[in-house]
């Protein structure tokens, strides 16, 4: 299992025990998950998202959220791991929507 999926597991442990209530399980969550993100590369923000889901939508001329098909092959190898492919993803269908 390579780190970000192990963060990633971290990540969605929290949001159930914090949905339970379960305080306790949280803050033992979070600190394996500040270990864990110090090893990994630093998430872009969301205006470099935006601005690379931009660019994306200029070069393939996409209008619809059906296009997401031909632009996350090209958003994917640009994030260089420093963003999830789900928050691609929202962000692109984001853009395809309010346009």
């Amino acid at each position: 299992m390579c780190i970000r999926d192990s963060a990633k597991r971290h990540q969605e442990s929290i949001d159930q025990f914090g949905a339970a209530g379960r305080t306790d399980l949280v803050d033992k969550e979070e600190s394996q998950l500040a270990v864990l993100k110090r090893y990994l590369p630093e998430e872009l923000s969301d205006d470099e998202v935006s601005a690379m889901v931009a660019e994306v939508i200029a070069e393939t001329g996409a209008t619809s959220p059906k296009a997401l098909g031909k632009m996350m092959p090209l958003l994917i190898p640009r994030h260089a791991g420093r963003a999830d492919g789900k928050r691609l993803s929202d962000a692109a269908k984001s853009a395809l929507t309010s346009s």
